[in-house]
């Protein structure tokens, strides 16, 4: 905790609060002083506060002067939120009551897209197939999101749009004798992701797209983070970044991603961007296999890692 100025009169002086702050932060009650938009000094409640314009009694309340998320989705974490939320299926029959229902109340979507399904965790670990999605849907274009954002179940409808029929000897498409049972993982989910993301940009426009992230980057403040950096951002979401960057008080820094969707990397023949926001110039490296790694291991060996 830094020591206040007796002799300097602050902007604000925020009491009664329960602060987060420091190098290895946790909750302390106490102060803080505001100058100029910025933080000053903090304090316990052992510790005199300084002189200030004005004094906000906090009542108690939790102040998180500055959280770090260094890697953190906040473009596709926007998308997502106007998308269908489907962390709440328990079993396969959920997420095929869910297809059925939102293709009768959305006749206009390209695309019926559910985020946040993890099917490793339900009662019955059986996905629903590409053939049952499209009974659901009606023969639409879906696409469920796993949460970890490396591989997703397709419709047969889906399938087709996103030319998967091309390669099925690739490792990233799962198939059933022979056939595209629907799941695909990692760089070829990233092409269809892209597909879908794009056709989501396509329907809200800049201004739409701008609002929704500008949305997100408030969702981010609301936690406490100040300043996050998103590992995946194309030439096409570059500018509306750029702008989101200039108006929202988050500071937002990213790293460029390929031409092949939010989880391929970078290729010598992709152009820099010409803004990387509140950070250097950087590009995303990505190696195959994030979902299926092996992250089951002892802390210390990884620790040695």
């Amino acid at each position: 905790m830094q020591k206040p100025s007796q002799t300097e009169i602050d902007d604000t002086l925020v009491i009664n609060a329960t602060v987060w702050a420091g190098n290895l932060p946790a909750p302390q009650k106490g102060w803080l002083a505001i100058q100029d938009d910025r933080i000053r000094a903090v304090g316990t409640e052992m510790m005199p506060p300084p002189l200030a314009k004005n004094t906000i009694d906090a009542e108690g309340k939790v102040v998180l002067p500055s959280f770090v998320d260094c890697h953190s989705h906040v473009s596709a974490a926007a998308l997502a939120n106007i998308s269908k939320n489907g962390s709440a299926f328990c079993n396969k029959q959920d997420a095929l009551n869910a297809v059925e229902q939102a293709a009768s109340i959305d006749s206009s979507s390209e695309w019926l897209v559910f985020f946040y399904v993890d099917w490793d965790t339900w009662e019955d670990p059986r996905p629903p197939t590409a053939n049952e999605l499209d009974v659901a849907s009606g023969g639409r274009n879906v696409l469920l999101v796993c949460k970890s954002l490396h591989r997703g179940i397709l419709s047969g409808a889906g399938l087709k749009t996103c030319n998967i029929h091309r390669n099925v000897k690739n490792r990233f498409i799962e198939t059933s004798r022979g056939i595209p049972n629907g799941i695909v993982w990692e760089e070829v989910f990233s092409e269809c992701l892209k597909l879908v993301l794009d056709s989501m940009i396509n329907r809200l426009g800049k201004t739409g797209l701008k609002n929704t992230i500008l949305a997100e980057a408030g969702r981010h403040l609301a936690y406490g983070i100040t300043d996050a950096h998103d590992p995946s951002i194309s030439h096409s979401m570059s500018e509306v970044m750029k702008e989101v960057n200039e108006e929202s008080p988050l500071r937002i820094s990213w790293s460029q991603t390929g031409n092949k969707g939010p989880i391929c990397s970078v290729s010598p023949g992709n152009s820099r961007l010409e803004s990387y926001g509140n950070g250097p110039s950087s590009a995303k490296v990505f190696t195959d296999g994030a979902h299926r790694c092996a992250m089951c291991i002892d802390a210390a060996q990884a620790l040695i890692m």
